[in-house]
């Protein structure tokens, strides 16, 4: 059967290029299980294939060309993971497969000459000689890249990143030894390491099945058809996929120069209209949640409203709130910071509205004074989330334990994650539900207290999670690579746009509203991938689904 007629099969489910790769998985487990090619009852059964195999071994063996190995166990009932076809044989890869390790290639060397250097993931360079002298099988042996397979040209550098593999070709095919390996899990890690390893204790006992050395052929016929044909389709959606992302990216461009409230929404319905026109992958929903974001802080999502007490009154009282504080000595007095410029001002705010700085509307890095043996939070890194609206969750630890060397919040601070990679990627969070209504955590935040309920903690998250302030507060990261860190004057001194109380919480409920309907959206994409996914498998085992001996691709 043709691809094409594969796809009539699929009604459709092959829309993106993931499910074609996923439709590649497929074709390479059915392969090695005897469904994609009839079995021939002429050709030489793969048991005698085997014995061939295992006397040339013998022989290299004596010759002192191959190590001896220790015998590997009997396959067990158990491990028959399905009927063979008639011809083929249950092996162990050691029984057919010798691997031993690449030479070291220090990377200095690997920009001169023209002979081809492998790693654990194919070429990584060029050298002026040569480790193997024909073509090889290489897997990569380390890190990602581990289980990755690769087929080198008649000569090649293979580095210590990579297995050279030893395979009798004159039993064994050698591109029909590829498409096993690639349609075999190499990576059996059992070491518990975030760095898999593979090496030959793991890998001589996995079982795979070996067809007759004229199958192995057609096998890899037919299987070099398909993957031609699903390379064709997969660029063809990847396309389709840009296409959709321009698209998308003009929509939202389009949505980002509005200067209304009313606009927004006009423009904002119409992408919800289009949206799956525009959208396939949950992942590309992202890009709508910070726009999303940035809107809110510019006052593009609610209408404003002229009988709003206007920010700069609130402002005046948040100042007084503070200096109350000051005189009651529960705060101490604080430098300004210097005033925000008509050059700083990266937009033109609505009426009502007012830029400060975070600084003067509420409290920076706060300290808690509470009893050493109160019940209190811990917050460590991982507990603060990148995303917009995530809960918090926090250890409960005495005070005492954590009041020394961590960072100092209270119910409803704002934290922010300074360190690289954490401010990048959107750290931060509103502390809420704190034990006993304090906590502490990693020394790698900045904290915002405010004042008297005056700026609501939500609009400020908002605020820290916009792409503006973040992207341009990356260049603003000082320290050395790796430990880059966003100083607390950027924090605290940024241009700050302040709305009306009132506003703020209209704004915080529409985020709330649109980030939700967003989240719903990118979930029913996220559904029916999974969907689309299980049915295709389905569809597919079913058209490959043939009696014993009779394969349904053909």
């Amino acid at each position: 059967m043709s691809i094409e007629r594969l796809l009539e099969n699929f009604d459709g489910l092959l829309d993106s290029p993931q499910n074609v790769e996923e439709l590649k998985k497929l074709i390479l487990e059915l392969a090695v299980r005897g469904k994609l090619v009839p079995q021939d009852p002429h050709d030489e059964p793969a048991s005698e294939l085997l014995k061939r195999i295992q006397a040339e071994k013998q022989k290299l063996i004596a010759e002192k060309k191959l190590p001896k190995s220790n015998p590997l166990p009997p396959i067990t009932d158990e491990e028959m993971p399905y009927e063979l076809p008639k011809g083929w044989e249950l092996v162990r890869l050691g029984q057919i497969i010798h691997i031993s390790s690449g030479n070291a290639l220090p990377s200095h060397k690997m920009n001169e000459g023209n002979i081809p250097v492998y790693g654990g993931n194919g070429i990584t360079g060029y050298h002026n000689s040569t480790n193997v002298n024909e073509e090889t099988v290489v897997i990569g042996r380390v890190g990602f890249y581990c289980g990755s397979i690769h087929l080198t040209p008649n000569q090649a550098w293979v580095t210590d990143n990579a297995f050279i593999t030893m395979f009798s070709k004159s039993n064994i095919y050698k591109d029909f030894l590829v498409w096993l390996l690639k349609g075999t899990d190499l990576r059996q890690d059992d070491s518990g390491t975030a760095q898999p390893v593979i090496s030959g204790r793991k890998l001589y006992p996995i079982v795979v099945c070996l067809p007759p050395l004229a199958e192995q052929k057609r096998i890899v016929a037919k299987v070099d058809e398909l993957m031609k044909q699903c390379e064709a389709l997969k660029q063809d959606l990847e396309q389709q996929e840009q296409k959709r992302l321009v698209l998308n990216k003009a929509t939202l461009a389009k949505i980002e120069e509005t200067s209304t409230p009313e606009e927004f929404h006009k423009r904002w319905n119409f992408l919800f209209q289009q949206f799956d026109a525009l959208y396939t992958v949950p992942e590309n929903v992202k890009a709508l949640k910070q726009m999303i974001l940035q809107m809110a802080v510019q006052g593009k999502l609610v209408p404003q409203d002229p009988n709003d007490e206007p920010a700069s009154e609130l402002l005046q009282r948040i100042h007084a709130e503070k200096q109350k504080l000051i005189a009651e000595k529960k705060i101490k007095k604080t430098d300004p910071l210097p005033p925000i410029t008509e050059a700083e001002m990266p937009y033109e705010l609505p009426k009502n509205w007012c830029w400060t700085q975070l600084n003067e509307a509420g409290i920076i890095n706060p300290r808690n004074d509470v009893d050493d043996e109160l019940e209190t939070s811990f917050v460590p890194m991982t507990l603060i989330q990148a995303e917009y609206g995530l809960k918090i969750n926090s250890e409960k630890r005495s005070w005492k334990e954590i009041k020394a060397g961590f960072t100092h919040f209270a119910e409803n601070d704002v934290t922010l994650a300074k360190i690289t990679p954490c401010f990048q990627n959107g750290k931060s969070a509103v502390m809420r539900n704190l034990f006993n209504g304090v906590g502490a955590g990693t020394t790698e935040l900045h904290v915002f207290r405010p004042i008297s309920g005056l700026v609501l903690s939500d609009y400020v998250l908002i605020y820290l999670k916009s792409p503006k302030f973040i992207n341009e507060g990356i260049p603003k990261m000082t320290g050395t690579a790796g430990q880059k860190r966003i100083p607390k004057d950027y924090f605290a001194g940024n241009a700050f746009p302040l709305p009306p109380l009132a506003e703020q919480k209209r704004i915080v409920a529409k985020v709330d509203q649109l980030l939700a309907l967003c989240d719903e959206l990118a979930s029913r994409l996220a559904q029916s991938r999974i969907q689309n996914e299980t049915l295709m498998r389905s569809v597919l085992h079913q058209v490959f689904n043939g009696k014993e001996g009779e394969p349904c691709l053909i």
